[in-house]
């Protein structure tokens, strides 16, 4: 897998939550800036698939795919959101690509 620098420009509450974040887990900042993304990327995935799953856009296997999970899993995470209370919300990224 090769790798590509990428330069970001964070503000000062952020760029202090990385410092806490990454001297909480003994990583340097950029590994703990990769773990960080690489979480919330994982994530969007997964949300994006169970949408357009829900949406009618993609089959199971197509979703657990895109989701980068096996059907397993994604069957998991459709019984987890089946499941989930009102009270527990999260931020939604939206980009063109969504629709």
């Amino acid at each position: 897998m090769g790798m590509e620098r990428v330069v970001v420009t964070f503000d000062d509450d952020l760029a202090g939550s990385l410092s806490r974040y990454a001297r909480r887990h003994r990583l340097n900042r950029d590994v703990a800036a990769e773990r960080l993304l690489a979480a919330a990327l994982a994530e969007w995935r997964r949300d994006r698939a169970v949408r357009r799953f829900a949406a009618g856009e993609l089959s199971f296997e197509q979703a657990a795919a895109a989701a980068d999970v096996d059907g397993w899993r994604f069957a998991e995470l459709l019984r987890e959101l089946a499941t989930d209370t009102s009270t527990h919300t999260r931020p939604t990224i939206v980009d063109d690509d969504d629709r």
